[in-house]
């Protein structure tokens, strides 16, 4: 049902931008076009924000000078005033380094000065559908730097990984494989030919060299330990009471890496 909404209903726009020709020609093609419906056009970022709160706008069409900095909070407070909210960035001369660093704050595409009138409706439509509208150079770099950073992190994950294995050992090591799976101390003992009392002597060991009491401490330990993002457990707390208001906050806790 909702498919057959969007496909039939014209696509809202709130322009934020200062006028010029290149803005005023902008909105002549919006408007011409029977898909597009121009909710309105302004200046003022304070007033912007009052009527993308106010309307139901698809779409956010800012003019690049009028991006605050920095950019990612400035995507995350339009986010923040409704969810739903495309954004499709325009201007002239846009430099790459600042199309990288929009996209990557949260913006949904971008526009240079030379787009034809029919890419224009395109980059609109593309937008609204959820998508990404860049150019493939852009794109590419985008992916170049993700994988760059995914290595990145691989290599401390495993690096720490390998300082974590230093400290176990042998039967340690054995005993928690086991329990990062999830087998109970009597599952283990027959894995490893061990005797329960033997595994929970083990147990009682990796216990107090990650300075926890019980296998969800461990697990949570191990996982802060081996994370290339420091204090990871704290992190992941405070994120889920944001979710949870109302709730009563638990003390921090302090984990040491």
């Amino acid at each position: 049902m909702q498919t057959t909404r969007n496909s039939q209903m014209p696509i809202k726009i709130i322009v934020l931008a200062n006028s010029d020709l290149f803005v005023d020609g902008l909105l002549r093609i919006l408007n011409d076009n029977e898909h597009v419906d121009i909710i309105d056009s302004i200046s003022n970022l304070e007033t912007c924000l009052h009527l993308i709160a106010d309307s139901q706008a698809d779409i956010l069409m800012i003019q690049e000078q009028l991006i605050e900095t920095p950019y990612e909070f400035f995507f995350k407070k339009l986010k923040k005033i409704n969810l739903q909210l495309k954004t499709l960035v325009f201007g002239q001369l846009l430099e790459t380094d600042f199309l990288i660093n929009i996209i990557r704050s949260g913006a949904n595409g971008y526009i240079n000065s030379n787009m034809s009138s029919e890419h224009l409706i395109k980059a609109v439509q593309h937008v609204h559908q959820g998508r990404l509208w860049a150019e493939r150079s852009v794109l590419e770099q985008l992916a170049q730097d993700a994988l760059q950073m995914e290595n990145i992190l691989e290599n401390i994950a495993m690096e720490k990984t390998r300082m974590l294995s230093d400290i176990l050992t042998k039967r340690e090591a054995q005993v928690f494989q086991w329990v990062l799976k999830g087998l109970s101390t009597k599952e283990i003992a027959e894995q490893i030919f061990l005797s329960e009392q033997s595994v929970k002597l083990h147990l009682s060991k990796l216990f107090k060299k990650f300075e926890v009491t019980n296998r969800p401490q461990l697990l949570l330990s191990a996982f802060e330990k081996v994370s290339p993002v420091s204090n990871i457990i704290p992190l992941i707390q405070m994120t889920l009471e944001k979710k949870a208001p109302g709730q009563k906050k638990s003390p921090p806790v302090n984990h040491e890496t």
